[in-house]
Parts: structure tokens; sequence; C-alpha cells
């Protein structure tokens, strides 16, 4: 079935992002650059060919996958369909309760398309009756974790969602001013300082490694919300503070260097994907540090850094100011793989990433409504551990990923639950 897409030269260039993402080297299959989210369904399971109908039928409405990079990745180009074999598969699989959360740890390991849209789309069915999966994949190069968030509101809606009301999108773009010197001045030095050495992360013990764990947990959004109140910060002050808290506990007894540290640095991707932009393909975001309390100090404590590091990202004239900034240099090819190589190589500026979101709108194929959706995360080489948190329905779910060489740091997901539910209940923290 072929499609016609949109023309690639009404697209912006690929960002400084989408090139860096291009360039990051994988050495095992754990670090593949790739994001996307598991939905489950109430229903029977359509057949492959119903699928794939229907997301060709709305393919002109996703350019982000009728795109890839080629080449040096200097300019986006364009597929006219997907082939149905590629990209939408059919993956049936025995009965049983675990066999789902198998073929997707084996899944999100296999190589994405090449020469073509990087992404794919799996209907996972024959583990239980009465519901059914779907998978979606895409490299991360040509979609973020908001851009991911458009192409689940437009497959998974009976119409789409309007761009303005789109999860994708950060609304107050919309009519920022202008930012003033100042604010463009600290929007450059907050990407400048998201590169900063952190020294936390040097092991000759445990050296950083290409292999990665993936875990899930979920929480009620309700008891964010209440730990966010015992502050006044907002759920995602709550998310970061509760991470942090999670990973200096596993730091008391498995990392003294970071358990030691005055602060804990955590990299955090802040949304710049105005309205218009939302079915763009590409990464609309800044990359920002946030820096908590470090050490054995009160969850509240943790809340208080995490309200006075993210208060700057609620002007939306400074979060213009950084949607500037991400224009950025247009670096060399050769020198952009140069700086990933390096950074990936070098422990010395490894952080701990986390990023949240968040969809707003109830999801469904035909009239089979999705239930719940997990989000699939990527961790970079590089880095120590990354968290993704999605948040459907009430119920706020996060993707762990950890670096298989760092000892007990694949059971941090319930250490952060675990955290979660005791400062929503008041319970004590053990």
């Amino acid at each position: 079935m072929t499609v016609p897409s949109a023309p690639s030269s009404h697209l912006a260039a690929p960002s400084l992002t989408d090139r860096a993402m291009r360039a990051f080297p994988a050495h095992h299959p754990d670090s593949r650059l790739r994001i996307g989210a598991l939905l489950q369904l109430l229903g029977t399971a359509p057949r492959r060919e119903h699928l794939r109908d229907h997301v060709c039928e709305r393919l002109t409405a996703l350019p982000a996958l009728t795109h890839f990079l080629a080449g040096t990745g200097t300019r986006w180009e364009t597929a006219r369909y997907p082939d149905p074999a590629t990209h939408v598969v059919d993956h049936p699989l025995p009965p049983g309760a675990g066999e789902l959360d198998r073929a997707v740890q084996f899944l999100l390991r296999e190589p994405l398309p090449e020469g073509v849209p990087p992404w794919r789309i799996w209907l996972l069915h024959g583990h239980a009756p009465g519901t059914y999966a779907v998978l979606y994949l895409v490299h991360h190069t040509v979609q973020d974790g908001a851009g991911m968030l458009h192409t689940l509101e437009t497959l998974f809606t009976p119409h789409g969602v309007p761009d303005d009301r789109s999860s994708a999108v950060f609304p107050g773009l919309r009519d920022a001013p202008a930012p003033t010197p100042r604010d463009r001045l600290r929007a450059l030095a907050a990407t400048v300082r998201a590169t900063r050495r952190t020294e936390v992360w040097t092991s000759a013990r445990h050296p950083l490694s290409a292999r990665r764990t993936f875990r899930w947990a979920r929480v009620p959004a309700a008891s964010l919300r209440t730990v966010a109140r015992t502050g006044g910060g907002s759920s995602n002050d709550a998310y970061l503070a509760t991470v942090a808290h999670a990973v200096q506990g596993w730091s008391a007894e498995h990392w003294p260097a970071a358990h030691r540290s005055p602060e804990l640095v955590l990299t955090m991707p802040a949304n710049i994907r105005r309205p218009e932009e939302a079915s763009a393909p590409g990464n609309r975001t800044v990359m920002v540090q946030v820096a908590l309390p470090g050490g054995d100090v009160p969850l509240t404590t943790r809340l208080e850094g995490a309200m006075r590091e993210t208060a700057p990202l609620r002007s939306h004239r400074y979060r213009e100011a950084l949607r500037r900034a991400a224009a950025g240099p247009r670096l060399p090819s050769w020198v952009l793989r140069r700086v990933t190589r390096t950074l990936a190589a070098d422990p010395a500026h490894a952080a701990v990433g986390v990023s949240g979101i968040a969809v707003r709108h109830s999801l469904q194929l035909g009239a089979d409504p999705v239930v719940s959706v997990r989000p699939v995360g990527c961790l970079p080489e590089g880095s120590p551990l990354g968290v993704l948190m999605l948040t459907y329905r009430g119920t706020s779910t996060a993707c762990f990923m950890a670096d298989r060489a760092l000892p007990g740091l694949d059971a941090l997901h319930l250490r952060w639950q675990r955290a979660v539910r005791c400062h929503a209940t008041g319970a004590p923290d053990g």
C-alpha cells in the first residue's frame, strides 16, 4: 500500500542531538539507542494485515515514520511507504504468565531496520485470553520520548489528536516571549553544564560496560502527587527526588564514591517541542543537569533540591531560550563522532539520566482499549543508569536501564517503588 509522505524539504535540518544519537557507539545489543512503548489491550488480537493497513492509513500524519538519517546524517531521507514485512510484524506467543515479558526482553535487543525508517511494530498475542499487546520501537535519532507520544496518539486514538493538544508538545512555547540576553546566557550555561565532569562513576574494580538490564516498576500517579505535596512541588519533582533517594540508598551499600559526594547529578531532557512541531521527526529536547543533595539526607531535602533546580524550566521565556540554544553550532560529522565516542568512553562525564512523559489521552485500537502503557528506554554507553517514566490513566510506570557491571543496580526499580510507597503513606523507609 503506497502512501504519499510529506517532502523532507519542509523539515528542519537534523539537530545536533539527532546527529549525536546517530554517532553514539553501540558495542552490544543492550546499548542500541531505541525507545518505545508496550501497549496492553483488552480484546481479541487483530490480524497482522489489519494492523498494517491501519498504520499505513495514518502515515501521512507521521513524518517521523517516513524519514530517517542517511549518509553523513546531515539531512532527512524520505521513504514512500513501509514494507509490511519489515515494519509491522506478527509475533505469536506461547501461553503463560511470563511469556510477554520474555518476548519484550528479547525484542528490545533486536536490531531495527537499516536503510529505511528505523522503527518496528510487533503484534504480541497468545500469552493470555482476552488480551494482547503492541510493542512499538523506534531509533532515538528520529524520535524522542515526546515525539513517541505523538505517534501513539496518532495510531491509537480514533481520529488522532490536534497538534496543540498533543502530549508531545510544550504548550508554553506557542506564544513564549522573546528571551532576554540574561535568559539566553543562562540557557547556554545550562547546555554547557550538562557535559561537565562528575567524577563519581569512575571505578577500576567496576568499569562501566555496554551491557544493560531492563526492569519496570509502577506506582499510582497519585502517590507521586502526595510526595510532592509534602514540599509544595510537582509530581516531576517528586519523581526526581525519589529516584535520587533510591540511588543514594543503593550507593550506601554498593558505591561509596556516589554516597560520599555532596550531590547526585541527574541529566534530564527539557521538552522544547512547539505545537507546530508535534509530528516532526527528530529530537526536540535540551539536556540539562539537576544536582540534588547526596548522602544521608531526608527525602524532603532532596525534594526541596529538585524544586529549586527545576524552577527555571517553568519559565516560558527561559524554555524559549533553551530552544534557541539547542540550534547550536553545525559541527562537522567527524567532530561530532569524535566527541560522542570520547564521552561514551570517559566515565568521568557519566551521570544518571532521568526522563518523564505523560499520555494525556485515552488510547485504543478500534474498540479495544489500551489499559496500560509500559515505556521502553535506552541507556547510551558511558552511562551507569537511566530511568524513563510514563504516566497513563493514573499509573506511572518507570523503565530502569542499568549497567550490568554495577553490583545491585538491577534491583533499583524495587528501591524506587518502595521509596514512593513509603513516603506517600508515611510508612518507615526500610
